[in-house]
């Protein structure tokens, strides 16, 4: 009786542990918002001057959002980073898209963030998003997302606007839930 109690009371501690693991990586975001040095909440003098920011319009945004980018060369497994775009709401930073040289794998992404849930937006050609985005600046095509309780994470392509052509960028786009829902209301 003792030995079907104990083996029990060893399964319910696997499976607590367990699920822990399997769901608890995307609380990783929740632990460390941001990306690498890019803390959200952390006010925009402290990049200033570290990393050369040049303000961008790329977005056209509401004015209470600044957005800055540099080059910014680092790896994330094997795929090397290009550049990243910061953005700053009330001198705080609230959101970071980091662009990549290729597509990270999911199972690089999964070890350390836990599942995700497939959006699979339709990957189209740079043609393609040429003639949809119209007058438009940018727009994406989500792959994947992460959700913890305070930090989003999602791996997309980025289509961008460069004269009268379109570039086509891998990045992960990670920020605060409550930036997404604000600039929802803005954007209406």
């Amino acid at each position: 009786m003792l030995r079907h109690v104990m083996t029990y009371i060893l399964i319910a501690m696997a499976a607590v542990a367990s699920a822990q693991t399997s769901a608890g990586n995307a609380v990783g975001l929740d632990l460390r918002p941001g990306f690498r040095e890019f803390k959200f909440k952390t006010p925009k003098e402290n990049y200033m001057a570290i990393y050369s920011l040049e303000k961008r319009n790329t977005y056209r945004w509401p004015d209470i959002v600044e957005i800055y980018g540099c080059s910014y060369k680092v790896k994330i497994g094997n795929v090397q980073t290009d550049s990243v775009h910061v953005f700053f709401l009330g001198n705080r930073l609230v959101r970071t898209t980091v662009f990549l040289s290729d597509t990270l794998s999911l199972a690089y992404l999964n070890k350390f963030f836990g599942d995700s849930e497939l959006i699979n937006e339709p990957d189209i050609t740079v043609e393609e998003a040429a003639e949809q985005m119209g007058s438009r600046t940018y727009m994406y095509a989500t792959q994947r997302r992460w959700q913890a309780d305070m930090v989003r994470m999602e791996s997309r392509k980025m289509y961008l606007r460069k004269g009268k052509s379109v570039e086509k960028k891998e990045c992960l786009d990670i920020y605060l839930n409550d930036f997404n829902d604000m600039i929802n209301i803005f954007s209406r």
